[in-house]
C-alpha cells in the first residue's frame, strides 16, 4: 500500500499481487482513515468497465479484503 498524506484529504493506494488476502485485523496502521473520515473508492482495476471481475466493498468494520491481483486507489472523506 501506498498513502498520500494532504490537508484536503489523503488519498490510498492498494495493490495485492497474490492470492485473496484478508486482513482481520488489519494490522497496518497507514490504512486507518482520520477522526471523521472514512475512505471512499475512485478506481479498481477489478471494476467491470476495466475489464475485471467486479469488486465487493474492500474494508468494513476494521475488516479489509483485498481480492487477488488487483489495484485499487481511495480519497479520504468526512464520514
Amino acid at each position: 500500500l501506498l498513502r498520500f498524506f494532504h490537508p484536503d484529504g489523503d488519498r490510498l493506494i492498494t495493490l495485492n499481487l497474490g492470492p485473496d488476502l484478508k486482513l482481520d485485523p488489519a494490522p497496518e496502521p497507514l490504512l486507518a482513515p482520520r477522526a471523521g473520515r472514512r475512505w471512499q473508492r475512485v478506481l479498481s482495476s477489478e471494476d467491470i468497465k476495466y475489464g475485471g471481475n467486479g469488486y465487493a466493498e474492500p474494508h468494513r468494520d476494521g475488516v479489509w479484503f483485498l481480492t487477488t491481483e488487483s489495484a485499487s486507489v481511495f480519497r479520504e472523506e468526512a464520514a
